[in-house]
């Protein structure tokens, strides 16, 4: 059996006064897995992740860990008067993986930093440094690498080929655990999550099972003109909440259930503009385990 990368038993941390900000965490990430750490801001994910790159030491509990691992926080201390490639070169070459810089060229090219290369980082956008503080992460050797809020900063587009590196390095054995609050982004690369609150680990386990444990309806909202249909809808629909302009239903069966709303809503006489179908995600396992939403930092948003 293959070792792990990042075990820890029932790890704690706190500061001299407060509540513990991690309590009691029991996990372990192997070759090849992407481990996501979801938690609102203040759940102590950061926390968790500079306990695993040895940059804090834990209060109590015990942890193992691949020395040197590959490390993005949300500031990446760049030299600003040197380009984007210098600063790749300089360090690759403090990690020790010089060796390592035409794959980095590569990861450069694929998160659109080319044009951008040669600039100053200095001049460079937060999204652009995010940008190129993964391409060094996914570039060396480590085969230990911890993201804190990796999306910060990236647009749709650069989101989506973060996705595909982070699934090719996954395939390529690498170990990935990533902080983050974006529960769609958790959904889409993670093959594990540690759900987190008050530095506390609520679940532990693929998107896919805990999505399908939470048994939760498909939400269905319909924007039309004039006022809500009045009587019962059919069966397998139930209202959430209804106001003229919009309908929220949930459906038992899923998108299924379709055909007949919508045939609901032209005996009605309603005029349809959209309709909105949302299958339950990690943001509303969240929700059930917290009783809290979890929203992306607008930061996140370019």
């Amino acid at each position: 059996m293959t070792e792990p990368r990042a075990v820890a038993e029932g790890l704690g941390f706190s500061y001299r006064v407060g509540s513990p900000v991690l309590d009691g965490l029991s996990f372990s990430a192997g070759p090849g897995e992407t481990l996501g750490l979801l938690g609102r801001n203040g759940s102590g994910k950061t926390t968790l992740l500079r306990l695993l790159a040895g940059l804090t030491e834990a209060t109590t509990g015990h942890l193992e860990t691949t020395p040197l691992p590959a490390v993005v926080f949300d500031r990446t201390p760049f030299q600003d008067s040197l380009s984007g490639s210098e600063n790749l070169r300089l360090g690759l070459a403090l990690r020790r993986h010089a060796d390592r810089t035409a794959s980095a060229a590569r990861y450069v090219s694929a998160l659109d930093l080319d044009e951008d290369s040669h600039r100053p980082v200095g001049e460079y956008s937060l999204g652009m440094r995010r940008r190129l503080a993964l391409a060094e992460a996914l570039s060396c050797r480590s085969p230990l690498a911890l993201l804190d809020e990796p999306t910060l900063g990236l647009d749709p587009s650069g989101r989506t080929v973060l996705t595909d590196l982070l699934s090719e390095a996954a395939e390529a054995g690498k170990t990935i655990i990533i902080a983050t609050n974006d529960a769609a982004f958790a959904e889409l690369v993670c093959s594990r999550v540690l759900v987190l609150e008050g530095g506390r680990a609520l679940a532990d386990d693929a998107p896919s099972r805990l999505i399908s444990d939470l048994e939760a309806p498909t939400i269905i909202e319909v924007e039309s003109s004039g006022v809500p249909p009045h009587g019962s809808p059919p069966e397998g629909l139930s209202v959430v909440a209804a106001e003229p302009g919009h309908l929220v239903v949930s459906a038992s069966s899923g998108a299924r259930e379709l055909p007949a709303l919508c045939a609901w809503l032209a005996g009605s006489g309603a005029e349809v503009q959209a309709i909105r179908v949302r299958e339950p995600g990690l943001a509303d396992v969240f929700h059930a385990l917290t009783g809290r939403r979890l929203v992306p930092d607008e930061a996140e948003r370019p």
